[in-house]
């Protein structure tokens, strides 16, 4: 899996938390076809957290409990106030 750093924003960008491998590359790939720029997949809430330092996803899909403990939505996705 391959952490995409800052996409560009000519198609909407979907934040991907989840540490399961197939699931992961299947969401991202699927998104991807679908018209959207992935960031992530992240395995972990840090790595989400890092990336969101500088990123603004139009949306978010993410894992209950990653690799590092459970999500806590990733601070609301950073305080873009996300739905769960």
């Amino acid at each position: 899996m391959s952490v995409t750093p800052e996409p560009s924003r000519s198609r909407p960008v979907i934040l991907v938390a989840e540490d399961e491998p197939i699931i992961a590359i299947e969401l991202a790939d699927s998104l991807t076809m679908a018209g959207f720029d992935v960031a992530g997949p992240f395995a972990t809430g840090a790595q989400a957290e890092d990336w969101l330092k500088t990123g603004a996803p139009d949306a978010a899909i993410l894992d209950n409990l990653l690799q590092d403990g459970p999500c806590d939505d990733s601070q609301a996705v950073s305080r873009g106030e996300v739905c769960p």
